[in-house]
């Protein structure tokens, strides 16, 4: 009769056991495959988006102009999510700058929108304030200490989705 409710409690335990080790790895499972769908719909987000940036042609000081150029397949927003980076000299020291975006003038080491436009130049139609695919957005930049004559600059754009576009110009 002991060994009846010794053999009883032990099957009892590995009942429970096998039973909470299932339960356990049906869980674990979930979360790999919850972990793997977002991984490939933040994958197709990066595959869907493209910039490219056009810098200023002839820089001579002052508010720089860039032109952010939506390439990929799907429109942009949040601006205010992006990261801007400048890397340039100013009286031979080489200066680096995460770059603040706000609304309207930019001041010391910000960056603006300006305004989003078609390819050819003409004001957005559609969708105000997302940059679509083929759209231009205009992007002012002020950097503090200023770049001397000559110096070069390189910009980093980066949105939402981790896609980077960088450029360079130099001060005429």
């Amino acid at each position: 009769m002991e060994t009846a409710i010794v053999s009883l409690v032990c099957v009892a335990i590995l009942l429970i056991g096998t039973v909470t080790t299932v339960m356990t790895s049906f869980n674990a499972a979930g979360k790999v495959a919850d972990s793997l769908r977002e991984w490939e719909k933040q994958s197709t987000l990066v595959r869907a988006t493209d910039i490219t940036l056009t810098p200023p042609s002839n820089y001579n000081g002052g508010t720089i102009e860039l032109w952010i150029n939506n390439t990929g397949s799907i429109g942009l927003a949040d601006f205010g999510k992006w990261d801007l980076i400048a890397q340039w000299q100013s009286s031979k020291v080489d200066q680096v700058g995460y770059l603040s975006n706000v609304s309207g003038a930019p001041g010391a080491n910000q960056w603006s929108v300006s305004g989003i436009y078609m390819a050819d130049g003409s004001g957005e139609e559609m969708e105000p304030g997302i940059l679509n695919v083929g759209e231009k957005m205009r992007v002012l930049i002020s950097l503090s200490p200023a770049m001397d004559r000559n110096d070069i600059c390189m910009i980093t754009v980066s949105c939402v989705s981790g896609v980077t576009a960088e450029c360079m110009f130099q001060r005429k």
